[in-house]
């Protein structure tokens, strides 16, 4: 099977990786033993799924789960990733408008009222000002932008202030409550994935808390899974933290109850992708309009920026 990837792949890297692990196993090794030596390419849930896949005999079924997995990350990402297209092609637009307007088209206009010696309306004035900045500092405040998002960058790649980022982000109103359900989704759906395929408890939300994208959140899984260790219930350590909601800790709860805690979070898994996919929708409705009222309004006042010289010409007239 190994050898057969390896052909079809088309991406040299790829096939070449696949034919190292395929070498390890010739030799005698473990299929996730191997996996172990590319952990840029394998993460640790993945890793430990084959594992216990290997243990229980049950490989083929773990790396099926291990591949829908996968394929539901990849719909997601990839929704996410259409549903922003628009609005970034949308905001684009906007700036490339309004800034042609302001470069081009006001200097131009304003000039022949300003040869009559016609005394420019306080709106005009304003605009050509922002106009002058634009065309003679335009390219100094793109680099400016273009730096400043860099080092904005590097500082969040450490680890406190990246942990003081994701912290604010869980607290904002809209943006909050997805990065909820996103790092919840995450956090059931490897669980589940990893008790299924026969990883302890323990060592399931280790992985979990390791895989989820919100620093904030691992640090708070770090602590649900200190207390499972500790001896108390899932359901239970998570209720203390506070972040999780009342029905996961009910469905929790209950796939503890009746031996069924794998299956329970599967379906918690599934409800919060389904409220995610939601909650993703809303941001996008309400991100289109506000940014079409912003371009609506700037060019509003551009056009009554130049047509305000005109009403007091024709009213001197």
């Amino acid at each position: 099977a190994l050898a057969v990837l390896a052909k079809q792949s088309e991406k040299p890297k790829v096939a070449s990786l696949i034919a190292s692990i395929r070498a390890g196993v010739l030799e005698g090794r473990g299929l996730s033993d191997t996996m172990g030596d590319h952990p840029q390419a394998f993460p640790p849930m993945y890793r430990a799924s084959v594992a216990a896949g290997e243990q229980a005999g049950k490989l083929d079924r773990v790396i099926l789960r291990l591949a829908e997995h996968t394929e539901k990350r990849g719909q997601t990402q990839q929704q996410l990733l259409m549903a922003m297209i628009y609005p970034a092609l949308l905001v684009l637009v906007t700036i490339g408008i309004v800034s042609g307007l302001l470069i081009f088209v006001v200097p131009d206009v304003v000039e022949v009222f300003e040869d009559q010696g016609q005394t420019l309306p306080p709106l005009t004035r304003g605009l050509l000002l922002v106009s002058a900045v634009i065309g003679n500092y335009g390219a100094i405040l793109l680099l400016s932008m273009i730096v400043g998002a860099i080092a904005l960058r590097w500082y969040l790649s450490k680890t406190g202030p990246r942990l003081k980022w994701h912290r604010v982000i869980t607290r904002l109103p809209l943006i909050g409550k997805l990065s909820k359900t996103v790092n919840s989704s995450q956090f059931a759906a490897t669980v589940s994935l990893l008790i299924n395929s026969g990883v302890p408890l323990v060592d399931a939300l280790r992985i979990a808390s390791e895989v989820v994208p919100n620093m904030w959140w691992r640090e708070r899984l770090q602590i649900v899974r200190t207390r499972v260790q500790e001896g108390g219930s899932l359901s239970r350590s998570m209720e203390e933290i506070g972040d999780f909601p009342p029905m996961m800790l009910a469905m929790v709860s209950s796939g503890e109850a009746s031996g069924q805690l794998d299956t329970m979070l599967e379906r918690v898994a599934d409800a919060a992708e389904r409220e995610q996919d939601a909650a993703i929708g809303t941001i996008m409705g309400l991100f289109e309009p506000f940014v079409l009222i912003i371009m609506g309004v700037s060019v509003l006042l551009i056009v009554v920026a130049i047509l305000q010289p005109i009403f007091e010409l024709n009213q001197l007239v």
